[in-house]
């Protein structure tokens, strides 16, 4: 394949639309939403109405508010995050073929960038619309721009990506941090081409702007961080993290239950079998370090480095969800395959070739096989009970199964209950919820075939309470069915207690 001016982008729409058709494979064309998902939603529909007045509360408002921006131009929210999440992808894909050195273009590295979009990472955050895909467009563009110092635009391209990075995610403080390490490196470099003043100018307004940003959430909650519980994690966990985080791309290439099917972390094969993937990892980004031959290698090994040393030490301090997650593995997906394209191609081209066919072909058989009821119950009949009675401007409550319900609507939707902080979500305290604290409430049951004992125990649960509230008067009962219960809450009568 030779490269040509438009290349780039070619290559780069064709692999949108091929993550855009496994999305709509994996999922059945129906949304996955979780919590995250549902909260990115939400946080859509209200910023279209009005802007934030502080950074972020558990995420920054990046994601949000980009997608806010595209549904002023007729998008649903669920529809900008979607063609924001695909933008992603399309920046990702553009981003590697145009940064390729023209020797490393081919139908190997093609198949590179096959084998990194059909990975069920990628699909799968796509349909679940959360904010890793463009995070991770934004890392690879600073790795990328890292690179290509002493530029001007490449370093105002560095500091550009630095700050959009962490305005989608905190942990994208690294690359604000990573720039002063990578000036030090590149110092003499700078100095031959008169560049120091303009990358330390730059670099102090990058500081700045970062630091406002920070402010503003202070301001608002006394905290930068937010509502984020930083400092109660035992940082004596950091190692059992960092194997953690070497499950990632297990997961990403194959799937979440697999730490779980050898014990978990905690056991001495979880342990031993991610510090071994860690190990691999690290072994190879040190041979490559040490054999570079072009500052981009280096910018590019460096911030893979710096984000997942960032994650582990994040996670180290702060309770999250677990860095075996697939998605924690992505802003490192693609600068893995830059290195890989650049660097063992020529090499070791059937090998590669191989090894992208074995995984393109698990990846669609995994596709074929789809997103477990576990994960996306079935709302079609909440979904039509609600479309016939919800009017413009009611609100809605549901439980976690009926979280999708979310993207359907343009109304506001809202759990069972939140904490007196106004923005962490109570999805199991379900004693808290009051039918009337919104217009309806719908409770979707778990899927029969999947539901576990904890889930039945909830669906219990929530029986109660439904009785309970119809019993009182707060709520009356519009439609049910053996998956789901519609209810209307009553507003309490003037004078009434």
């Amino acid at each position: 394949m030779k490269s040509g001016k438009g290349s780039p982008l070619l290559v780069a729409a064709l692999g949108t639309v091929l993550v855009s058709v496994l999305a709509v494979i994996w999922s059945r064309g129906e949304p996955v939403i979780g919590h995250d998902s549902f909260s990115y939603i939400e946080l859509t529909k209200e910023f279209r109405e009005h802007p934030p007045d502080h950074f972020g509360d558990w995420w920054p408002f990046g994601l949000p508010l980009l997608a806010a921006a595209l549904t002023h131009f007729g998008l649903s929210a669920f529809a900008g995050l979607a063609a924001v999440t695909a933008a992603a992808y399309l920046g990702m894909i553009w981003c590697f073929w145009w940064a390729l050195p023209d020797e490393s273009k081919g139908w190997t590295t093609l198949a590179l960038v096959v084998t990194a979009i059909c990975a069920p990472v990628c699909p799968i955050l796509l349909c679940m619309v959360w904010s890793e895909p463009l995070f991770s467009v934004f890392v690879f563009g600073f790795a990328i721009a890292l690179g290509r110092w002493p530029s001007k635009r490449a370093i105002v391209a560095a500091m550009v990506m630095a700050i959009a990075a962490f305005c989608v995610r905190y942990v994208g403080a690294f690359a604000v941090g990573l720039i002063g390490l990578w000036t030090l490196l590149q110092w003499n470099s700078l100095g031959r081409t008169q560049r120091r003043g303009f990358v330390v100018v730059s670099y102090l307004v990058t500081i700045l702007i970062t630091g406002f940003l920070l402010y503003l959430n202070y301001r608002h909650s006394g905290s930068i961080a937010g509502p984020q519980p930083v400092g109660r994690e035992p940082f004596s966990l950091w190692p059992q993290h960092l194997a953690d985080f070497g499950w990632s791309p297990v997961s990403a290439f194959i799937s979440n239950s697999v730490l779980r099917d050898v014990g978990g972390i905690r056991s001495p094969a979880g342990l031993a079998g991610g510090a071994a993937l860690i190990a691999g990892v690290g072994w190879y980004l040190f041979r490559r370090w040490k054999s570079a031959t072009s500052p981009a290698t280096t910018a590019v090994i460096l911030t893979i480095a710096g984000y997942s040393l960032a994650m582990v030490t994040l996670r180290a301090t702060t309770r999250f969800d677990s860095l075996s997650n697939a998605r924690t593995f992505l802003p490192v997906l693609f600068p893995l395959a830059y290195l890989v394209a650049t660097g063992e191609v020529g090499r070791f081209r059937r090998a590669v070739m191989l090894g992208c066919g074995i995984s393109v072909t698990a990846s669609l058989l995994l596709a074929a096989r789809g997103i477990s009821p576990k994960v996306k119950p079935d709302i079609t009949a909440a979904r039509s009970a609600l479309a016939r009675v919800l009017k413009p401007g009611q609100t809605v409550a549901v439980n976690g199964e009926a979280r999708a319900l979310a993207a359907y609507f343009e109304n506001r939707f809202q759990p069972p209950a939140m904490k007196k902080d106004g923005v962490t979500a109570l999805w199991e305290t379900l004693e808290l919820w009051d039918a009337r604290n919104s217009d309806f409430t719908v409770v979707v049951e778990p899927s029969k075939t999947t539901a576990s004992a904890e889930s039945a125990a909830e669906a219990a649960r929530w029986a109660d309470l439904i009785r309970r509230a119809v019993a009182s008067g707060q709520a009356k009962i519009v439609a049910a069915d053996n998956s789901f219960v519609l209810l209307e809450g009553l507003k309490a009568a003037p004078g009434s207690p």
